[in-house]
């Protein structure tokens, strides 16, 4: 099994943070991806967080789980939060669950791989 690894990448500007995911984000990678996710919809000025999914190999309902609750709580906040770089199997599980929509198209440093295979 590939090792998970989430990195918050400071901010791109000054109000937008980049959350970098590699590996396999499982039931394992659960709590680091929650702090992770959360750590960034909290920071102070914060106005927009970037997922960037480039790396990221397999997810599952605990990370899905995930995703939505970051999203609400930074929407609750006033917050986007963007999903970007999704492909292969990610990019597959985040359209057959309907959570396309948390896949970017607002001002981010990268696009999404709209690549349907």
């Amino acid at each position: 099994m590939p090792a998970t690894a989430i990195k918050t990448r400071g901010t791109i500007t000054r109000r937008t943070v980049r959350v970098v995911l590699a590996g396999e984000l499982d039931l394992t990678a659960r709590p680091a991806l929650y702090k992770a996710l959360f750590d960034a919809v909290t920071r102070p000025r914060v106005r927009h967080v970037e997922v960037d999914l480039r790396a990221v190999t397999f997810l599952d309902c605990s990370s899905i789980a995930v995703f939505v609750a970051a999203h609400g709580a930074a929407h609750r906040q006033g917050i986007s939060m963007h999903l970007t770089q999704a492909h292969g199997l990610p990019l597959r599980v985040l359209r057959l669950t309907g959570l396309q929509h948390l896949l970017a198209s607002a001002p981010v440093s990268a696009r999404v791989d709209t690549d349907p295979s």
